[in-house]
């Protein structure tokens, strides 16, 4: 939840790109702005992998949690993960996840690598 100005915000993904709007951490650029959707997908769909494994609310067993794991480390991550190093080898400032300054993306690959 963000409050701003008065008013309650919710949903973690519309409040970073609202916030990405306000502050101009969203390049106008299509497609900057088209890679930082990507990277945000992408750490998106990794997260919703892995939250059946850490979770304490999982509907997953043991055996069951194990075999997803092997099946993401080996299979399903590399290849989401490749996809991030693709967009990341490409951007020319390497101090930064897409252009020359911070966006929205850099905020949330810091944020959900840390949760993974």
């Amino acid at each position: 939840m963000l409050e701003d100005n008065g008013k309650m915000y919710c949903q973690s993904e519309a409040i970073l790109e609202y916030l990405g709007r306000k502050y101009r951490y969203l390049p106008k650029n299509p497609e900057k702005h088209y890679k930082i959707m990507k990277i945000l997908g992408t750490l998106d769909d990794l997260y919703r992998m892995v939250y059946p494994l850490i979770s304490p609310y999982s509907p997953l067993d043991e055996k069951a949690k194990e075999e997803r794991r092997t099946k993401l480390l080996k299979e399903m991550a590399p290849v989401h993960l490749k996809s991030i190093e693709k967009l990341l080898c490409e951007n020319k400032c390497k101090d930064f996840v897409v252009g020359r300054r911070y966006t929205i993306a850099d905020f949330a690959l810091a944020k959900k690598l840390s949760l993974i």
